[in-house]
């Protein structure tokens, strides 16, 4: 006979999860000046959610988007978005979504979207604070980061406000509103 969790069991385990998750170290195939764990990370992803427009429940994937990080670390993100790996890693990211009873988002949709664009823009934020710091090398980073917003483009209502206020920052041409 298999016996069935108890809702605390659930939970417990699920605030576990959250904790080990939220100390994952972030570009750690990088020189970086200033340390951002994956906790960091996804705070301004919830908070750059908010700014798009997103809802509550999206506010709470941006929170745990990153949490499976704890078992494979911070992947860089073009060997996330490599052929192949992709689907794998996406795999693996719902298997541990789904055994600790966290909400994920489903690729292509609304949320999705938005998600992206604030785990982006959050990536380009860091950069930003990097290169102020001094850290040269940052640069190919932050490239890449902007080459992944364009992908996204055009972009409309409150997605062109914060959009346009980040790239402002970083001193690039802005998105027309006519685009």
């Amino acid at each position: 006979m298999v016996r069935k969790k108890g809702k605390m069991s659930v939970v417990f385990d699920r605030i576990k999860f959250i904790v080990a998750g939220s100390t994952v170290k972030r570009f750690h195939t990088m020189d970086t000046i200033k340390e951002e764990t994956v906790g960091h990370h996804s705070f301004l992803v919830a908070c750059l959610v908010i700014e798009l427009g997103g809802s509550f429940l999206d506010t709470a994937k941006a929170l745990y988007h990153d949490l499976p990080e704890q078992v494979t670390g911070d992947l860089p993100s073009p060997l996330k978005a490599g052929e192949g790996f992709s689907d794998t890693f996406k795999d693996l990211e719902e298997v541990m979504f789904e055994s600790h009873y966290i909400p994920s988002v489903e690729r292509g949709g609304k949320d999705w979207r938005i998600l992206k664009i604030a785990d982006i823009l959050s990536g380009i934020l860091y950069c930003i604070r990097e290169k102020e710091l001094g850290n040269s090398r940052i640069e190919i980073a932050l490239n890449n980061y902007l080459s992944y917003l364009e992908n996204f483009s055009p972009f409309t209502g409150k997605e062109l406000v914060v959009v346009n206020s980040v790239l402002h920052i970083v001193g690039k041409e802005l998105y027309n509103v006519s685009e």
